[in-house]
């Protein structure tokens, strides 16, 4: 989302994941997730499974998105 700081409004957002990635519900989208930004891309761990980059000068132009693999027991 963009907020703005002077009045505290929405600007705009964008939805980074569908939330019915198939890592919802594990321990992994429980935790924290800091974004990081450099030259304007922001990168945006979901905590679902994946990460996304987006370009901000073009408000929220995807550039490139992962999935990370799935967790898989050992000895299947």
């Amino acid at each position: 989302m963009a907020i703005d700081g002077a009045k505290g409004n929405v600007l705009w957002s964008q939805q980074l994941k569908h939330s019915g990635a198939h890592h919802a519900g594990s321990a992994a989208a429980a935790l924290g997730v800091s974004p990081s930004y450099a030259n304007g891309i922001l990168v945006c761990p979901t905590g679902a499974g994946s990460i996304v980059a987006v370009d901000l000068a073009t408000q929220w132009h995807f550039l490139w998105g992962y999935a990370t693999p799935r967790h898989q027991p050992r000895g299947t």
